[in-house]
């Protein structure tokens, strides 16, 4: 079960047991494996299987960091309260309001945990149930939260949750009890244990709870912790401070560019030609694209169930404004049942895993977190960019983001997995950028089914464009080629069995914005920036070097677009453009420290680069 539930972080890990009147907890800011090979564990194991009238209770969790430093071993799970210990998953959303409220009691961990756990002891101390202070606490705290309590006092354990991320299963007697925040976990037990002993697998609903004596526990219940040292150190992130850091643009240069006069692109955009009257290529031989229509996307659904598929949709879900659209859209709007979905790589920004639990919470929405190893992949990251700082090439700026393309592969096992009748994901056509492969020297101008579709052809140009620059800079021959070259299938190659909401729907900026502001407080950052991109924590370096380099941004084509579909005037988009493009310097050095590359550095290979290298 630990295994398998790695897949939803394995940044740190912890494991629980009730064994002879004593309570043992094995933490490691690490992945659950090396809980499991540890001596403290294998002395466990016998004690467990001795022991025949006492209640035994073992309970492991793998976590994905998203507050409370790891390395200190109080945030890491199961977090440790005076009168019960407390497994969670999730994103208290209004943690820092919730703070301010708690007093007599003062917080001392950096872990959202806490302030449920002293929610729940403030309403113990007040004489309320275990159960009852449980969901009093859930109540209060905002977002798409699971909680597992259990508390060697009162002989109880209570499993609750706002988005129904959780399943459990009883024997038949009431005496043992299976549960998991997803149903393979609690499923794969019980093919272990004997699936004739147990009851079918239950979920327990969207703010639910449900509560499990565990017996006659001693009164003088002891509680032993262990830190379990990881074998390989734990990787640190950069700590290169913003203050006194600028991103210098040449904004003269960027506005004596060429630009079409009917769209926004520069002369500088690769394969671009203009005609007499100063019009692009693109604009020459854009397509009016036109939707479906909702009704063609009902059809396809309804008969996906008719053939014995599972009535739930499966919506993957960055955390950004369409991934979040889309899950309304099909919650609210359309009334479907839905599953969550997310692959967080390690550049989801902190903004975008708040925004997921916003949704989810509010919606009431299973959520699933698919993480990879993101010690990985922060390291295949900085290898690339350390082999990029010593030959700069436009070309190569998409294999930092190879690591992310995973998404589309994970999607496809976990619609086969749960059964789902329609996989939707949410990305707009006015995304297409085209000059980020066009960089590589690949020139597409065909029509595509997907998005991001590329032509057969291209895609080997692309990757003779690679091997060449590998061949050419031997510093990007690392431990990351693996990844890269999974995450290139992952993306190019993969069957991509998947609809697009906006194939049958009109995308509207306004109307999605205020959707998600009015009705889900969605978090944007900054009040005068885009809300596009703003889960993606990579985007503030690339759209810097492109600025830098040759003066434009993926804005740029992504208001092209929109002034093609005639959805903005070519003035109003200029406008917005002078924000879009505006350098972020916070986000460029915290990107900067999750791959542990100095932003200075970094900064000036990209001011070296020179419209020449296009």
């Amino acid at each position: 079960m630990a295994k398998l539930s790695e897949s939803r972080g394995q940044d740190a890990s912890g494991i629980l047991s009730w064994v002879n009147g004593k309570e043992l907890i094995l933490k490691s800011p690490s992945r659950v494996a090396n809980i499991l090979q540890s001596k403290a564990y294998s002395d466990l194991k016998p004690m467990i299987d001795s022991v025949s009238h006492q209640p035994v209770v073992l309970i492991g969790h793998t976590r994905m960091v998203t507050n409370g430093d790891r390395t200190c071993s109080e945030n890491n799970q199961p977090v440790l309260m005076p009168r019960m210990s407390i497994f969670h998953n999730g994103i208290i959303v209004n943690e820092q309001s919730l703070s301010t409220q708690l007093a007599p009691w003062v917080r001392e961990m950096d872990v959202d945990t806490e302030v449920f756990g002293l929610l729940v002891e403030s309403q113990l101390s007040a004489g309320m149930e275990l159960s009852d202070a449980i969901n009093f606490a859930k109540e209060q705290c905002e977002g798409a939260n699971t909680y597992c309590c259990i508390s060697q006092q009162l002989y109880s354990l209570v499993l609750a949750t706002t988005n129904g991320s959780m399943f459990y299963a009883e024997d038949t007697t009431g005496s043992n009890l299976i549960f998991g925040s997803e149903p393979k976990v609690v499923q794969s037990a019980l093919k272990n244990l004997g699936p004739e002993y147990f009851e079918n697998v239950m979920k327990l609903e969207p703010n639910e709870s449900f509560t499990f004596q565990v017996g006659s526990v001693p009164q003088d219940f002891d509680r032993e912790v262990q830190t379990v040292t990881p074998r390989n150190p734990v990787r640190a992130n950069g700590s290169f401070p913003s203050t006194e850091f600028t991103l210098p643009v040449d904004w003269d240069r960027i506005a004596n560019l060429k630009r079409c006069t009917s769209c926004l692109l520069p002369d500088t955009f690769p394969g671009l030609t203009f005609n007499l009257d100063g019009v692009c290529s693109k604009c020459q031989h854009s397509i009016t694209r036109t939707t479906l229509g909702i009704d063609s996307f009902l059809r396809l659904y309804e008969a996906n169930v008719k053939s014995g598929m599972s009535e739930e949709v499966l919506v993957p879900l960055s955390g950004g404004r369409d991934s979040c659209y889309g899950l309304h859209y099909v919650t609210k709007v359309l009334g479907l049942p839905a599953i969550a979905y997310t692959y967080d790589w390690g550049f989801v920004t902190d903004l975008a895993r708040r925004n997921i639990s916003r949704m989810c919470g509010t919606l009431g929405v299973e959520h699933i977190l698919v993480a990879a190893d993101i010690d990985m992949k922060r390291a295949n990251v900085h290898q690339n960019v350390e082999a990029w700082i010593r030959k700069p090439e436009l070309g190569m700026i998409p294999l930092f983001m190879a690591g992310d393309k995973h998404f589309f592969k994970y999607a496809s096992k976990l619609r086969l997995e749960r059964n789902t009748s329609l996989t939707v994901f949410s990305m707009n056509w006015y995304e297409q950028t085209g000059f980020k492969t066009g960089f590589a020297g690949v020139r597409d101008e065909s029509v595509h089914t997907k998005t991001h579709g590329i032509s057969n052809f291209n895609k080997l140009k692309l990757i003779r464009y690679y091997i060449g620059q590998f061949l050419t800079n031997p510093k990007y021959i690392n431990s990351s080629i693996k990844d890269s070259l999974s995450g290139f299938s992952s993306f190019y190659l993969s069957k991509m069995d998947y609809q697009q909401l906006f194939d049958y729907i009109d995308w509207d900026e306004d109307h999605v914005n205020q959707v998600l502001k009015s009705e889900y407080d969605w978090e944007s950052g900054s009040p005068n920036r885009s809300t596009w991109r703003v889960g993606d924590a990579s985007a503030a370096f690339y759209n810097y070097v492109y600025l830098s380099a040759v003066g434009f941004t993926e804005f740029d084509t992504f208001r092209s677009n929109q002034i093609r579909a005639g959805q903005l005037s070519r003035e109003a988009a200029l406008s917005n453009l002078q924000r879009d493009n505006n350098p972020n310097v916070q986000e460029f050095v915290d990107y900067c420290n999750l791959i542990d590359i100095n932003p200075e550095l970094l900064a000036r290979t990209i001011r070296g680069i020179g419209v020449s290298s296009t």
